[in-house]
């Protein structure tokens, strides 16, 4: 699969609302890499995939395109087109050709880019099965487990996933996803003691952390720490 081997796949670009995303997918596990891979050799294949990393939507898509429509039955190219139009804001597009796919098992970070797709058009019933299903396979990784969270809170179920967080986080203290999405959930279930603490975890794990400043800047005035609040903002 070209792209895992290029770049994770929710990692870029970030556009989860508002809040806390760290990057999602997994390399791909090599008895899912059934179809053939794009050849290493094909110039213009690469630069399309490199350009859909750097946000040139305009200038990937159609060359990834024509080569889905030229061979649809190579799965590495599609699982690329899905996976890029998910970049470039075409959730819509994704999901039609995911749900187009013969039955069977996908790469991980296929699923994870599909529950994504689901979760920005508010199917959030279809991103939890597939997060959930997830994370009952993948018991380790916390992509799926963070991307549950998240669903849970854009879902009106924050306070059902903050829960979930805070028992993962008890677990694995140090998991900036889990960290970064229990954030989330705690911010928006209205928790500011929660959202600060956890917050200040995420930042004191990456100190550049932008989302993580900004919940904690929310966090200070909602529990009236105006001063603070603003000094954090300066």
């Amino acid at each position: 699969m070209f792209l895992r081997r290029m770049r994770s796949v929710e990692s870029f670009p970030p556009t989860f609302p508002t809040l806390l995303m760290a990057a999602l997918a997994h390399a791909l596990g090599a008895s899912q890499a059934s179809a053939a891979a794009p050849d290493n050799k094909d110039p213009q294949y690469a630069a399309a995939i490199a350009a859909a990393r750097a946000g040139q939507f305009s200038q990937s898509l159609p060359l990834i395109e024509e080569r889905h429509r030229r061979d649809p039955a190579n799965l590495s190219i599609t699982y690329d087109y899905i996976v890029v139009l998910g970049w470039a804001h075409r959730a819509a597009d994704a999901i039609a050709i995911y749900e187009r796919l013969p039955p069977g098992r996908r790469p991980d970070f296929v699923q994870q880019a599909v529950a994504r797709d689901y979760r920005d058009l508010g199917d959030f019933q279809r991103a939890l099965a597939i997060y959930r299903a997830g994370k009952h396979e993948h018991p380790t990784e916390a992509a799926f487990a963070a991307g549950e969270i998240l669903t849970l809170a854009d879902a009106g179920r924050a306070a059902e996933a903050l829960v979930e967080g805070e028992a993962l986080t008890r677990h694995d203290p140090e998991d900036l996803e889990l960290l970064s999405a229990t954030t989330y959930a705690a911010l928006a279930a209205g928790r500011g003691a929660q959202t600060l603490a956890f917050a200040r975890r995420v930042l004191a794990l990456d100190l550049g952390n932008r989302d993580a400043r900004r919940a904690e800047i929310l966090a200070l005035a909602r529990l009236g720490a105006l001063d603070e609040a603003a000094s954090e903002a300066a």
